[in-house]
């Protein structure tokens, strides 16, 4: 579940919420800022959901989120593929 929420008071872009399964985003931002902040977000998710106890740097999600971004972005046919691999 993804919302939007006026986070820049608290000095964030988005948080995930592991207990609600919820991510916030900052409702002002757009574009490739939005995707790299959601993907981030989503990335903590995944680590929280199917590893709780695994630490990883803000630094390390950030490269992880323009990865995967970049692999979407640059490779339309493999996100097809990946998609008809789904059962």
């Amino acid at each position: 579940n993804v919302t939007s929420f006026n986070l820049a008071a608290g000095g964030l872009w988005g948080e995930h919420d592991a207990t609600a399964y919820e991510i916030r985003i900052r409702e002002d931002l757009q574009g490739q800022l939005l995707a790299n902040i959601l993907m981030h977000e989503y990335l903590h998710g995944v680590l929280t959901a199917y590893n709780g106890a695994m630490q990883i740097d803000e630094e390390a999600i950030h490269a992880l989120a323009e990865g995967v971004l970049q692999l979407v972005w640059d490779n339309p046919e493999v996100v097809a593929w990946l998609k008809r691999q789904r059962p």
